[in-house]
């Protein structure tokens, strides 16, 4: 399945990341590293859908942007349209959906973790008159989540299947590779380290720069480029390459105590594609076919040197036919992704007449002066 260079002009200035995944192993959460445990303020929202949750943060982080505050946006995998959290590194304030798949409660209540339930400005016997009609979409919604991390755990396995074949036919010199990422951290080392300006955030985070959403599979990448000052291409259409790389990188920072952002692979969260050395102003990206034209400021190239007739010997039917079952399996749960999106759609159909929307406001209003006052 291509990869779909997100369209980011209407998320501002910032990083933006996935900080969930629908993955082969269900929904995948890194919550916890979207502003980690240095936070000064965290503000958890809570409600049902179309209570808006998102609308909320994408005002704040307006509003922020306005003073002058850096923002990263937070996008939810199951609808690219909506916000899953905004965070203020520099401040170390941020506002997160706190509801189910990726639920998230008070590390610590009424200290630095506040609840903010906006269920308190719905009318009750109004949801309650359409108990039928919600609960039974609900179920649909549920169904087709269910059916769509069959197809994900299926595309996973095809491509693991694969990728191990492919490594048994000597697809990857790894030697050669070896060589490469070493050349690679030789050059990672040889970076001046600049100011921290966000020391509220922590040394490691680890979060999704792709992932796979209704619209197919989406990516940041390009986005982290154009905010990085250098960098490094790791070309793979496999996992075999940038899964070596980026975990050589991460063992480098921690060895060397630099700040480092690891980017799981949307499908498969056990496998590292990118990472982000903000001290440096440094990215490692993995590319694969059709998305390379997407990168700014290439410092280098990681690649697989094995020649290409080699590669073709390597490259069996029987690898090429485990590549189409992925595609296909990828193609079925987008679709099935697609069908939960839609019945998400029906359930805010009942929830937002029964919302009193200038309550939340008013609300959002109070939580933007506190955080002002800081």
């Amino acid at each position: 399945m291509r990869m779909i260079e997100a369209d980011h002009r209407n998320r501002g200035e910032g990083h933006v990341f996935f900080p969930g995944g629908n993955t082969r192993y269900g929904f995948h959460s890194f919550f916890e590293h979207i502003a980690g445990s240095k936070a000064k303020s965290v503000y958890i929202l809570k409600g049902g859908p179309g209570v808006g949750k998102s609308t909320f943060m994408n005002h704040i982080a307006r509003e922020m942007t306005e003073q002058g505050y850096a923002v990263e946006h937070h996008i939810c995998a199951s609808d690219t349209d909506s916000t899953d959290a905004v965070h203020f590194p520099e401040i170390g304030v941020a506002l997160m959906d706190g509801t189910s798949p990726h639920t998230v409660d008070p590390q610590n209540p009424g200290v630095t973790d506040q609840i903010i339930n906006l269920g308190e400005y719905w009318d009750a016997p109004t949801l309650q008159a359409n108990q039928d009609a919600i609960e039974t979409i609900s179920g649909e919604t549920a169904a087709h989540f269910a059916a769509a991390f069959s197809h994900l755990a299926g595309a996973g396995a095809c491509l693991e299947t694969r990728d191990n074949l492919l490594l048994a036919h000597n697809f990857v010199d790894m030697d050669a590779v070896t060589k490469q990422v070493n050349e690679m951290m030789d050059f990672v080392l040889s970076c001046e380290r600049r100011e921290d300006n966000a020391p509220h955030l922590p040394g490691e985070r680890h979060l999704f720069l792709s992932g796979v959403t209704p619209q197919g599979t989406v990516t940041w990448v390009g986005r982290l480029s154009e905010i990085a000052d250098t960098c490094w291409v790791i070309e793979d259409d496999t996992s075999l390459i940038s899964d070596l790389a980026v975990t050589q990188a991460l063992n480098l920072a921690r060895m060397k105590q630099m700040k480092c952002w690891v980017f799981h692979c949307g499908l498969d969260p056990g496998k590292l594609e990118h990472c982000f050395f903000p001290e440096i102003g440094l990215c490692l990206v993995t590319v694969h076919t059709g998305t390379a034209q997407h990168i700014s400021g290439k410092a280098g190239v990681l690649q697989n040197p094995t020649p290409a007739g080699r590669i073709s010997r390597a490259l069996s039917s029987t690898a090429m036919d485990l590549h189409h079952a992925a595609e296909s399996a990828l193609h079925r749960a987008v679709t099935e992704l697609s069908e939960a999106k839609a019945s998400h759609r029906r359930l805010e159909d009942y929830y937002v007449p029964a919302m009193d929307f200038s309550l939340v406001d008013d609300r959002r209003s109070k939580v933007v002066e506190e955080i002002l006052s800081g």
